[in-house]
């Protein structure tokens, strides 16, 4: 309750009484005014503590009861069977290799009269197996050939097309850490200290970080490829770009809006 700011007569117990009344009112009416302004403008999805709720609820303890609703009447909804969804098939187009698994010499005979027993058929189950990232050295030797009369013209086989000539990495390589980095997110300084050590090879950043940018010379024909058939097409592109705006007709405060 609040403290009356101005000294009363001691003298005057009704006077105290009526002074007394007004002030928790008044403060009472002030609670209710703060719920109302939470309400209408507080966030919607907001959650308050346990530990941070008032001490004293008189406001919310003295608003009116509900009024008592009439029993719903009930609704039969006629039964059903949902069928249960069962596993979903694995891709045809991956490889498939064959592993069989035969019962003993010594269990190929019937157990009732003791003949042979002969095969009939056999039954197939499949597992999903994926191989872990493997790691090689390729060499590529190059023949050299030259004349024994003369011992000039020495001809050597020339290298196979590189993406990066003179470096160390392949397209398979190439293609891993860029995988890696723009699909599955893992940054080059990660791949370094993880993927890359964890198969044994010592590669810096900074050389990945060079690889990268020379893949991206090398695709930006296919990037302007790209482009040209973007512009043909009479919609480019909607940003999806959410933000939020306060005063929005049909809107609440709190609603997301799109540019």
């Amino acid at each position: 309750m609040e403290v009356c700011p101005v000294h009363l007569p001691d003298d005057n117990p009704e006077l105290i009484a009526w002074v007394h009344s007004i002030l928790a009112k008044n403060a009472l009416l002030e609670e209710r005014l703060r719920i109302l302004l939470h309400k209408q403008f507080g966030a919607s999805s907001e959650k308050t503590s346990p530990d941070q709720q008032e001490l004293f609820n008189e406001a919310e303890q003295d608003q009116p009861e509900q009024p008592e609703l009439e029993p719903e009447e009930n609704v039969t909804v006629a039964e059903h069977t949902r069928q249960k969804k069962g596993r979903e098939p694995l891709p045809e187009n991956l490889p498939r290799v064959r592993e069989e698994h035969d019962i003993r010499d010594d269990e190929k005979n019937c157990s009732c009269c003791g003949s042979e027993l002969h095969r009939i058929g056999e039954e197939v189950t499949e597992q999903l197996d994926i191989v872990p990232a493997k790691i090689r050295v390729i060499q590529n030797v190059r023949f050299k050939y030259g004349c024994r009369s003369c011992e000039n013209g020495v001809k050597t086989a020339k290298l196979p097309a590189q993406p990066i000539p003179a470096s160390i990495a392949t397209p398979g390589l190439l293609a891993f850490i860029a995988t890696s980095k723009y699909v599955d997110g893992q940054p080059l300084y990660r791949q370094e200290k993880f993927i890359l050590a964890r198969l044994g090879v010592d590669i810096a950043r900074a050389t990945t970080s060079l690889w990268m940018m020379r893949c991206g010379d090398l695709v930006q024909p296919l990037i302007n490829l790209m482009r040209d058939k973007l512009l043909e097409a009479p919609l480019i592109h909607c940003d999806e770009t959410v933000t939020q705006v306060l005063k929005e007709e049909g809107k609440t405060a709190q609603s997301r809006s799109y540019i």
